[in-house]
């Protein structure tokens, strides 16, 4: 059990060495996360965040994304707005993650779950952290 969060500390290390060292002028430009409602209207954008980690699940198997709000009461908002809705919380084009808000949550920091490579994880922490 040791080993494999070791291991997945160190591929999450490398991951970042990789994604910083091809960071040139001529990469593309960094990729923005936008969450948005059914409708495709955006609730929040990457500045509205403060700060994103990476856990392993139970299993130490899959990345878990957890991410944090500036705003203390945003996540409240959007999710009082948007219950018994679908949001979808998007990495530039590339849609990470798909969910229907069964009821409002409180606090600042949610988790994201499965259905993204280990790469994408990284990605979107990277981006988080990097503003």
């Amino acid at each position: 059990m040791i080993r494999k969060i070791i291991f997945h500390l160190i591929l999450s290390s490398i991951f970042t060495l990789l994604l910083t060292g091809c960071n040139t002028s001529n990469s593309k430009e960094t990729r923005e996360i936008t969450i948005q409602n059914e409708d495709g209207e955006v609730l929040a954008t990457t500045p509205d965040f403060e700060s994103a980690q990476l856990r392993n699940d139970e299993n130490h198997e899959l990345y878990i994304i957890e991410a944090t709000f500036k705003d203390e009461n945003k996540l409240e908002e959007l999710t009082t707005a948007n219950a018994g809705k679908v949001i979808q919380i998007y990495l530039g084009e590339e849609l990470i993650s798909s969910a229907t808000i069964s009821k409002p949550f409180s606090g600042q920091a949610f988790i994201i779950e499965g259905g993204y490579t280990d790469e994408l994880a990284v990605e979107f922490v990277n981006v988080i952290n990097s503003q």
